[in-house]
C-alpha cells in the first residue's frame, strides 16, 4: 500500500488580526462600510503573509512577481526541511510542486529541491492553476510515481515523493473595491505544506483518487488578469456548484469500494470559507465534530488555497482511524477527492 509517510506545514510571520487587516486594506483602498461586515462575517480569526497587508498598496506587480520567486521557494524548503529525516532525502525520487499564485521558469521545484539537498536526478512535476484543489492532484502524482517503478531495480528506484504545495495570496491580492476583491481579501492567507509519499505500513493509506470537473462552470473560480495583474476569481455560485458536484463525486468513488457514507470516520475539507463548509456539512449530513478540524484550520489560518487539506490532515493525523476523506474544490470547476486508511 501507498502511504503518506508524514505531513508538515508552515506559515510566513506572525499572525494579523481580521480586524487589523480590515483597517489597513480599507485605509489603502477606499473600502465603505460593507468591508467590516465582509471581514467580520469571514469567521476568520487571524491570517499570515508574506506581505503584510500595510504594503499591498504601494507594492508594484514586478515587486510582487519578485517577492514570490524568493518567498515561495524559501517557504517550501522550511516545510521540506521539517518533513524530512536523517535518512530520507537520498531516497526521494520525485518532487512534485503545486501552486497557483505565482509563476516562475524554471519551475519553483528546481530550487526546492536544491535548497533541500535532493538528488541531482529527482524528477520534478509542476501543478500551476489548479486553485485550491491542487494538493489532492499532487498528491496523486507522488503516488503514481511509486506505483509507477515499486517494481523496478531497487538499486536505481528512490522509494518516495515529496509533495509540496506554497500558496502566497499576499502576492496576487486583489486592488478592487468590489464585493469580489474584498471577500478575496477578506480569505485568503499564505502557507506551504509538505508530505512524504512512498510504500509501507507507517502512516495513512491512500486507497483511491476521484475527481470532476464542470467545464460549463469554469469562469466562477480561479485567477486571472485584471489591469495587468493577476487577481482571484470567486464566484458567489461556488458553494451551490460545490455541493452538487462534492456528492456525485464521494459517492462514486466510495461505490467503487464498496463503503457508504457512515463507513467514513474523518473528514478532511478545503477550508474554503463559510459557505463552503457549511454546504459540505449540509451535502453529507454531517456533524458538527466532523468538521470541527476544518472550521479549526480556517478561523486561525483563513483560506490557504491548496495548502488547507494538509493542513486539516495534519492536525488529525494521530486522531484518524479507519477511514477519511479528503475533499477540495478548484478552477475548472474541479471538485478532488482522495479516500484514505489508518
Amino acid at each position: 500500500m501507498i502511504n503518506i509517510k508524514s505531513i508538515k506545514t508552515v506559515v510566513p510571520g506572525k499572525p494579523v488580526r481580521q480586524d487589523t487587516s480590515c483597517t489597513l486594506l480599507s485605509g489603502s483602498f477606499g473600502y465603505d462600510g460593507m468591508a467590516e461586515k465582509i471581514f467580520e462575517n469571514t469567521k476568520i480569526l487571524s491570517r499570515h503573509f508574506v506581505l503584510h497587508p500595510i504594503q499591498w498598496r504601494t507594492t508594484s506587480w514586478q515587486r510582487l512577481c519578485e517577492i514570490y520567486k524568493e518567498r515561495s521557494v524559501e517557504l517550501s524548503v522550511d516545510a521540506g526541511e521539517r518533513l524530512l529525516k536523517k535518512g530520507d532525502i537520498g531516497n526521494v525520487g520525485c518532487m512534485v510542486f503545486a501552486s497557483c499564485t505565482g509563476y516562475m521558469a524554471p519551475p519553483p521545484s528546481f530550487y526546492i529541491a536544491s535548497g533541500l539537498g535532493l538528488n541531482t536526478n529527482v524528477r520534478h512535476q509542476n501543478l500551476l492553476g489548479h486553485g485550491c484543489s491542487a494538493f489532492i492532484p499532487a498528491l496523486k502524482a507522488g503516488h503514481d510515481y511509486i506505483k509507477a517503478n515499486e517494481n523496478k531495480n531497487r538499486s536505481s528506484f528512490k522509494t518516495t515523493a515529496i509533495v509540496i504545495a506554497t500558496e502566497l495570496y499576499s502576492t496576487c491580492y486583489s486592488r478592487e473595491a468590489t464585493v469580489e476583491g474584498i471577500i478575496c481579501n477578506a480569505i485568503f492567507g499564505d502557507a506551504s505544506v509538505a508530505a512524504l509519499v512512498g510504500n509501507g505500513h507507517d502512516g495513512i493509506s491512500i486507497v483511491d483518487f476521484e475527481c470532476e470537473t464542470v467545464n460549463e462552470q469554469a469562469k466562477i473560480l480561479g485567477l486571472d488578469w485584471k489591469k495587468g495583474e493577476l487577481s482571484v476569481v470567486l464566484g458567489k455560485e461556488v458553494p451551490t456548484v460545490g455541493g452538487d458536484i462534492s456528492k456525485r463525486v464521494v459517492e462514486k468513488m466510495l461505490k467503487r469500494n464498496r463503503l457508504k457514507i457512515s463507513d467514513i470516520d474523518s473528514w478532511i475539507v478545503h477550508c474554503g470559507g463559510t459557505r463552503v463548509l457549511n454546504s459540505v456539512q449540509e451535502t453529507f449530513n454531517l456533524t458538527d465534530e466532523n468538521m470541527e478540524a476544518s472550521w479549526a484550520i480556517y478561523e486561525r489560518y483563513g483560506n490557504t488555497s491548496s495548502t488547507s487539506v494538509g493542513f486539516v490532515l495534519e492536525s488529525i493525523w494521530d486522531k484518524i482511524e479507519g477511514y477519511g476523506i479528503m475533499l477540495s474544490f478548484g478552477p475548472g470547476f474541479t471538485c478532488e477527492t482522495a479516500l484514505l486508511k489508518k
